[in-house]
């Protein structure tokens, strides 16, 4: 089998401060480490793996062999590694995932790091399942192991597999940006700078953000990109954003690189370009970002800096709505109510919608109500069609296509219907989990 590899290696700076000194918040020159991270394909699916390059790694594969046949957990778990890559030797993942599965039972932390990432993703024939992944990287993490730790801070941030804890998150990212790894020294920086898990401090932020990006990290670069995008702490600067985000994206980061693209396509910082934007999304797209996917869809459904394409846009917009992007489930009712790249289906489009409008979405909000207006799907009802175009109207600003809507449904209404339907806005908030 053919076998895709991208090699992107970093050399990062580990932390060499006094024991009086928050290694988090200061970084001198000192050890370094290089973290690997490849692109391989198993049986035509995409895994981006990575992993901090260590001795074992370069040993003769003879002597990793050996050392494997005793059962040694780092031999097994570096013999996968490179049966996974092909490196020296053929290509086998079956074997590769049978090495590092026993590696990962018998301790070793950088297996058990792996394994959380295939539980994690669903990917290398391992079922999805979030609690195991976290189970994995617990093991690993609570072994010091780099990684381990800050893939189980990002399942505490992101509440994949754990109850979402922004305080526990804050303390593993420590954990890792302690030990040097400036991508976790970013996330510390980021959770200062908007208060998770912590004070916000945005001076300690923005200095843990920009030691972070000294030091190669693009998720650094991308938050600080953010930071003068969005004003938080500084005064907003569109050119200083762009300055930051090219420089994420010169680092392979794919969240810089889509918010580079979205600054092309509206000329925030730089000078209009879709046909950029639309090669930045592609390449974000490509790497698994979901906003890309979102607005590289949107582009091929608008034809802007690319031909218009519908089939084009259903394949992007259905990988988006894949990672539960609400956005994109409530672009794909828009495809599936106009039957533009797909056969048109009501149903099908309600049940897109539904799922945008329960995650507080506003087109998805805005939809439910034009199926409450229409008894399409649903049984007409101009109370319910009322409320959720009132709620998608104040988290639209005031849309003039969701006011006429709402004009046309209150007309047809009773002041006791009217008031009905006010006293139903703030049940359907809550169950948009909207306040």
């Amino acid at each position: 089998m053919l076998i895709r590899i991208l090699i992107i290696t970093l050399c990062f700076t580990l932390s060499a401060c006094s024991p009086n000194e928050n290694k988090s918040e200061k970084v001198e020159q000192g050890q370094t480490f290089t973290l690997q991270s490849k692109t391989v394909q198993i049986n035509g699916q995409t895994l981006y793996m990575t992993a901090i390059d260590k001795p074992i790694m370069h040993l003769p594969l003879k002597e990793i062999q050996q050392r494997a046949e005793k059962l040694d957990p780092a031999a097994m778990n570096e013999l996968g590694r490179r049966l996974m890559h092909g490196e020296g030797i053929d290509y086998d993942s079956s074997k590769a995932l049978e090495l590092m599965e026993k590696a990962a039972q018998a301790g070793d932390p950088d297996a058990q790091t792996e394994m959380g990432l295939f539980y994690s993703t669903g990917q290398a024939g391992f079922p999805q399942n979030h609690q195991k992944a976290v189970e994995w990287y617990r093991k690993a993490a609570e072994q010091g192991d780099i990684l381990g730790q800050f893939n189980l801070a990002d399942a505490y941030q992101s509440g994949n597999g754990v109850t979402q804890n922004d305080v526990k998150a804050f303390e593993w990212f420590k954990k890792a940006a302690d030990q040097g790894y400036p991508d976790a020294m970013a996330q510390i920086g980021n959770f200062y700078l908007l208060g998770y898990g912590t004070s916000q401090n945005h001076d300690k932020g923005k200095k843990l953000l920009e030691q972070a990006a000294i030091q190669h990290s693009g998720r650094a670069c991308y938050y600080l990109g953010r930071m003068y995008y969005d004003g938080t702490g500084v005064p907003q600067d569109f050119k200083k954003a762009v300055k930051w985000f090219q420089q994420g994206t010169e680092l392979h980061n794919a969240a810089s690189m889509s918010h580079l693209g979205a600054r092309y396509e509206r000329g925030e910082g730089v000078e209009k370009n879709l046909k950029k934007a639309t090669q930045l999304y592609l390449a974000a797209a490509k790497m698994g970002d979901v906003m890309a996917e979102l607005n590289l869809s949107l582009c091929y459904y608008k034809g802007h800096g690319v031909p218009q394409d519908y089939q084009a846009a259903y394949r992007w917009i259905k990988q988006a709505a894949d990672q539960n992007l609400p956005e994109a489930h409530a672009q794909l009712a828009t495809m599936y109510i106009d039957g533009t790249g797909v056969s048109q289906d009501y149903q099908i489009a309600y049940t897109y919608a539904q799922y945008a409008a329960e995650h507080g979405d506003s087109l998805g909000i805005f939809y439910m109500g034009v199926f409450n207006e229409y008894g399409e799907v649903v049984e007409k009802n101009n109370i319910k069609a009322y409320a959720n175009y009132r709620i998608a109207l104040q988290l639209e600003n005031g849309d003039p296509q969701t006011q006429q809507q709402l004009d046309r449904v209150k007309s047809q209404m009773s002041p006791a219907q009217i008031q009905q339907a006010e006293a139903e806005i703030p049940k359907l908030k809550q169950k948009y989990g909207l306040k």
